[in-house]
């Protein structure tokens, strides 16, 4: 008798979450991705992403992704007799202004140094009392769940939304009192939308 309670009761709960399984297993995705190219920071510019369709289903969750591809040229020639060190620290990030007053941030903070030898004669950038190098600077995607979900709901076919993006970078660059150095950065963006939604179900047909 108790196995057999067991049993109803299990045969209870299955019934009672198995109507949620279903909503959740019924739900799709769809994305859509815009990019701006690498050009000398900074710079303000925009992406053009597709609104949600409403004859595609009920929209239920927006989710946003930004990448930020960033590149930094350093040169340095140490005009000293001696040897010298140089560092070079950059701070900033990326910001897309979303509608309303959620926006997406990308922070970078990134330093990097070196050691020159006293001057080898050539105002090269090269050498052993010269760099000139140009890396690209590792940064995490940012990512948010964007809550006002009726603002990416198109009111038309084809209708986009169109997003801000800014970059600032801020360098500082330290070298031997004597030297001549510079430091230029290039960034470019790709900013991704997910919307997440439950379908429209076909109605049935025909006539009796």
């Amino acid at each position: 008798m108790k196995h057999l309670w067991n049993i109803l009761c299990r045969g209870s709960i299955l019934t009672i979450l198995l109507p949620s399984l279903l909503l959740i297993a019924s739900a799709e995705t769809v994305s859509f991705c815009d990019s701006i190219p690498m050009q000398i920071i900074d710079w303000n510019s925009s992406v053009n992403l597709p609104k949600f369709d409403p004859e595609m289903g009920t929209l239920t969750g927006v989710d946003l992704k930004s990448v930020l591809n960033l590149s930094q040229t350093t040169m340095v020639e140490n005009m000293n007799n001696k040897s010298g060190n140089f560092s070079l620290n950059i701070s900033g990030g990326l910001l897309l202004e979303l509608p309303g007053s959620e926006n997406l941030t990308l922070n970078v903070n990134h330093s990097s140094g070196g050691n020159l030898s006293g001057f080898d004669g050539n105002m090269d950038y090269s050498g052993p009392s010269g760099v000139n190098s140009t890396v690209n600077i590792p940064t995490e995607p940012a990512l948010k769940s964007y809550s006002a979900i009726d603002e990416f709901l198109a009111s038309s076919p084809g209708e986009n939304i169109t997003l801000p993006v800014r970059i600032t970078i801020d360098s500082l660059l330290k070298a031997p009192g004597s030297s001549s150095s510079g430091v230029r950065m290039k960034a470019g963006s790709e900013v991704c939308i997910t919307y997440t939604y439950n379908p429209v179900t076909a109605k049935e047909g025909g006539s009796s």
